[in-house]
């Protein structure tokens, strides 16, 4: 059915989400916006210096905002002509400033929060969309610039074994759709089948659990087992240290504020541990 078939698999499948950024579109329609707002400032600054000549520092008062035709010797139907080319100016940068600063905005939080999908994602879903015969030739070519999409699902979960699911159809592919390919059909898909979000979130939640389990059970269980010397037992304190903080920061999004504090209570952690069993 065309555009609202893939509306709806962009809706119900996270792979699918993808939208193109207009990332140079963007940057131009920044730079036009910039240049006018330059020359109008220029125009506003050149009419303001012939003001200040003509009406002897009249911008200096409130009357540089009032309409300047009546009162003063050396007011005239000019002047008046003139405020009224700095009313029209001023009022086309108040509007223009306001859409300028609004894509400013929207290009920070487009870079920002909205992750990039990966090449092959993107060829993932153009070969959908050309094999199913979603759109015609001529319609699919806003597809043909990979590096410019983006997708609106934050929540990637599928993300670390991508090459499991957009692979080329090898030994650990084929297992990975034994294992979370699913043909439970969602309200509205066209697919018979999909990979369930649930095993995928069940797969990545292991490596959460066992990770800080290792991390913290194997220093303890080399200083309780093993017989080592005061020196040993402080360098393994300092490698398993290294270790967290490395591990703390493939976390996506952390603050190095958040991972001082991580190192500072796994530290204390292993500390009074190892104080316990030397004394």
């Amino acid at each position: 059915m065309g555009l609202p078939r893939l509306a709806l698999e962009q809706n119900y499948f996270h792979n699918k989400a993808s939208h193109r950024r207009f990332g140079p579109l963007r940057q131009r329609l920044l730079l036009h916006h910039e240049f006018r707002l330059d020359s109008i400032n220029n125009q506003i600054d050149q009419l303001d210096k012939a003001d200040e000549a003509a009406n002897n520092g009249r911008l200096h008062s409130l009357s540089s905002v009032q309409i300047r035709g009546g009162g003063g010797g050396s007011a005239d139907v000019n002047s008046t002509d003139q405020v009224s080319m700095i009313d029209a100016l001023v009022d086309e940068a108040t509007v223009r400033m306001d859409k300028y600063t609004r894509m400013l905005h929207q290009d920070y939080f487009i870079r920002h929060k909205l992750p990039r999908i990966s090449r092959e994602e993107h060829e993932n879903l153009f070969l959908n969309i050309k094999t199913n015969n979603t759109l015609d030739e001529e319609a699919r070519n806003y597809l043909y610039y990979p590096d410019d999409f983006i997708t609106t699902r934050t929540e990637r979960i599928y993300s670390p074994i991508e090459s499991l699911i957009f692979g080329e159809g090898n030994r650990l592919q084929r297992l990975a759709m034994k294992l979370f390919l699913t043909r439970t059909k969602p309200e509205g898909s066209t697919h018979t089948s999909h990979y369930s979000a649930s095993r995928l979130k069940l797969l990545l939640t292991l490596p959460v659990v066992a990770v800080p389990l290792v991390l913290l059970l194997s220093p303890v269980g080399i200083l309780y087992l093993g017989d080592l010397s005061k020196g040993w037992s402080a360098l393994v304190v300092l490698i398993f240290g290294l270790v967290f903080t490395t591990a703390m920061t493939q976390v996506p999004a952390i603050t190095l504020d958040t991972i001082l504090v991580g190192l500072a209570a796994y530290m204390a952690v292993l500390v009074t541990f190892l104080a316990n069993i030397s004394g």
